[in-house]
């Protein structure tokens, strides 16, 4: 059998081509890191991401999450996908029409209460717009493994977003974040019209009621579940603007936008799996879906290991010295997402079953502590407090997911062992190493030996027995197109 024809190697071969375009999307949070932070003060810094993090709710709330369902009807593998996604682009349609005309009315409130400037807060209408279309555009071609496809544009609109970005700041003296915004929604809408244009020949011009409840019975319960995502990852941001000012803002971004490497290779590797794991799901393959799932999680704690003792330092050479305060909290915002990580494992479990109303319930409980926490801490202890807070609710959601799945909805669930081992020999090598650095005085040079010791350690205790599997990807990696 050709190397590239392996199952797991076809697998991390798809998630090469989803890193890259996660990367690429997520270009603005880190590849831009070098220039943004020199370019921008953290004030206007932290005006950019807050912008963005409202994006990512309006998205959901003006789509009324319709086109998630897209992704989901393709694995019903039923001869009437083109009518459904019509009835998905009518309704879409509608709901945003309406959804526009209630936000232009009440914009000038809603910005005030997102503390954001009122010219600024119109322009979120066109981001959501171009949004959607890319969110549906993955909802058809992810299940069809179109990875490179779904790369290839990624990374162009990533790119080419950037470049007129730079352009567009350097003509600017104040308020320099509306060049990065209206580079990247230039860019944005090209790319929008080329992905409308790959949809086309999967649309059928027709309304159908049993569609439209298939939507609706989908879609509609999983928004708080959707909204969980922006809210855990991104609503103490726009918390910490509120409270402790863009200033803060920014440093924290900062942050997460370095330990977001971490979730991009989730989305990744979990992105190249989907399929299998329905495949699995399907046939009762329960060994080889285990063995997928432990082989997955062991590569996302190594590259969680790496960050947590390397971030810093990563941190330090991309950006200005003006934000080298925020990166004390990057190790702890990388060890939250581990758990996201977990509960994509579990969680996918409840929307195999279609019970998308428990994914919204686990979400919620965990949205409301996450927001709870950070209405405490975050007047008392700053934005290191949010990093805090966000780990402790990615834990709830995370084990939560582990129990709706098992004794709820008492479907097949991964043992909870596969995780807990690899995890616990992280939290522990990890401390014991954070013990060394507090009782040992040290040079900056000898304690870069004793991270790259600690790491070497770390990986060859979870991954040894997989170093087959990584160097035939490694080997690969470059030469399989």
């Amino acid at each position: 059998m050709p190397l590239k024809d392996h199952p797991f190697i076809a697998l991390l071969l798809h998630a090469r081509n989803y890193l890259s375009a996660s990367i690429a999307t997520k270009a603005m949070g880190f590849i831009s890191l070098p220039v943004m932070t020199r370019l921008l003060s953290p004030a206007e810094y932290g005006v950019f991401n807050v912008f963005t993090s409202y994006i990512g709710l309006l998205v959901i709330v003006l789509s009324l999450n319709n086109y998630s369902s897209i992704g989901r009807y393709w694995y019903e593998d039923l001869d009437d996908f083109n009518s459904f996604f019509g009835t998905s682009i009518f309704f879409t349609g509608g709901v945003l029409v309406f959804s526009c005309i209630f936000y232009w009315i009440f914009y000038r409130p809603l910005g005030r209460l997102a503390g954001l400037p009122e010219n600024l807060v119109l322009w979120m209408i066109p981001f959501v717009i171009v949004g959607i279309i890319s969110s549906t555009f993955l909802q058809v071609y992810q299940p069809q493994r179109r990875s490179k496809l779904i790369a290839t544009l990624s990374i162009a609109e990533a790119y080419l977003g950037f470049g007129a970005s730079v352009c567009l700041v350097l003509m600017m003296k104040e308020q320099r974040y509306y060049g990065v915004l209206w580079g990247r929604l230039i860019v944005s809408c090209v790319m929008s019209a080329i992905m409308i244009r790959y949809l086309r020949p999967y649309f059928k011009p027709v309304f159908q009621k049993k569609h439209l409840r298939y939507i609706l019975g989908y879609s509609i319960p999983m928004i708080p579940y959707m909204l969980s995502g922006p809210i855990l990852s991104q609503f103490d941001r726009i918390m910490i603007n509120s409270y402790m000012g863009s200033a803060s803002a920014g440093l924290y971004s900062l942050a997460y936008n370095i330990g977001v490497l971490l979730s991009l290779l989730i989305t990744a590797l979990l992105s190249a799996w989907n399929p299998d794991y329905f495949e699995d799901m399907n046939n009762k393959n329960y060994r080889k879906l285990n063995s997928d799932t432990d082989k997955i999680f062991r590569l996302v704690l190594s590259a969680a290991m790496f960050l947590m003792l390397f971030g810093k330092e990563i941190g330090m050479v991309l950006v200005d010295q003006r934000y080298h305060s925020g990166l004390k909290i990057v190790p702890v915002v990388v060890f939250g997402y581990i758990f996201t990580a977990l509960w994509q494992f579990w969680g996918r479990n409840i929307g195999y079953s279609k019970k998308t109303i428990w994914i919204s319930i686990v979400a919620t409980v965990a949205g409301s502590v996450n927001i709870g926490l950070n209405m405490v801490f975050i007047p008392r202890y700053g934005y290191v407090a949010g990093a805090y807070t966000t780990v402790i609710s990615f834990m709830i959601m995370a084990f939560s997911g582990w129990i709706v799945s098992k004794f709820v909805l008492k479907g097949y669930t991964t043992p909870i062992l596969i995780f807990l081992k690899p995890l616990s020999a992280l939290i522990l090598l990890y401390v014991f190493y954070v013990c060394i650095l507090k009782t040992i005085d040290l040079e900056a040079s000898y304690i870069i030996y004793i991270k790259l010791l600690f790491f070497g350690i770390f990986i060859m205790g979870i991954a040894w027995k997989y170093m087959f599997y990584l160097k035939l990807f490694l080997l690969n990696f470059l030469s399989v197109r």
